[in-house]
């Protein structure tokens, strides 16, 4: 059968007629990622998993040619976290969801203090803004991954990026000269019940400076301003300074899993 690997288990006939109904109802097939990837790729929807819908998400992703498929496990559930090993997903990364309340406002002053160093970007800050996001997110489970090249990964975080610049709505907010950006913060949801963080990073040159603080601290305050009561943000649990950042600047965390990658050789 297509898609199976060495020491995978025999996977019934009857499943693969039935693919494109469990395709529909257990994973969920990503058109960024397929895009960006050039293969099929897909995310399996639930956060836990049991025997059956394991052989059923492995048939019906034979049946879509899925290539590559993302399950984020619920980090408590160590009987779905044994079952995903045992049928070949690997580990790649600790998600961690962090929040922060916007209800008060005791960093007010900070972030009008801050406010003036932070700008949107201007038609010469996009190749320094996309070449530090192509240095900045090392962290990530795509740069764990073995089966995806370095050079993929830091194009990834930069295509995401440069769509956010094309976007007219000012998610994208910057330090630095115009022409020498020294970090960058994207936001979306300002003005929602609930704001995001979407991506932060800082240039290398410019790290231990303060520019992710004063960027995070601008973003709190642009989003409060904006009428949102709360702010979210997701980084890797690998990622230290950013978790450290983000409790320093009054983030909590919220919500943990574990991202698994399942590779399917077509």
């Amino acid at each position: 059968m297509p898609g199976r690997r060495a020491g995978d288990p025999a996977l019934p006939e009857d499943f693969l007629s039935r693919s494109a109904t469990i395709a529909e109802s257990l994973f969920q097939r990503l058109d960024w990622d397929t895009e960006f990837f050039g293969i099929e790729v897909a995310r399996v929807v639930s956060g836990r998993l049991n025997e059956r819908e394991v052989r059923e998400i492995l048939a019906a992703s034979a049946g879509e040619r899925i290539e590559l498929l993302y399950f984020l496990c619920d980090s408590g559930d160590t009987a779905s976290v044994r079952l995903a090993e045992r049928h070949g997903f690997v580990l790649t990364g600790l998600r961690c969801e962090l929040e922060r309340s916007l209800q008060t406002n005791s960093d007010s002053t900070r972030a009008s203090a801050v406010r003036s160093a932070v700008r949107l970007p201007d038609a010469e800050d996009r190749e320094p803004l996309l070449a530090i996001a192509r240095d900045a997110f090392v962290d990530s489970r795509f740069f764990a991954d073995s089966r995806v090249p370095d050079e993929r990964a830091r194009a990834l975080y930069a295509h995401w990026l440069d769509g956010c610049l094309a976007e007219p709505d000012g998610r994208v907010h910057v330090e630095g000269s115009v022409g020498d950006p020294a970090g960058f913060v994207v936001i979306s949801g300002a003005g929602a019940p609930t704001a995001k963080i979407d991506l932060l990073a800082t240039a290398a040159a410019a790290r231990g400076g303060g520019v992710a603080t004063r960027l995070l601290v601008d973003a709190i305050g642009r989003v409060r301003a904006a009428g949102s009561r709360t702010i979210e943000v997701v980084t890797q649990g690998r990622s230290i300074g950013a978790l450290r950042l983000y409790q320093r600047c009054g983030f909590l965390p919220k919500k943990t899993g574990l991202w698994y990658h399942r590779w399917f050789d077509r």
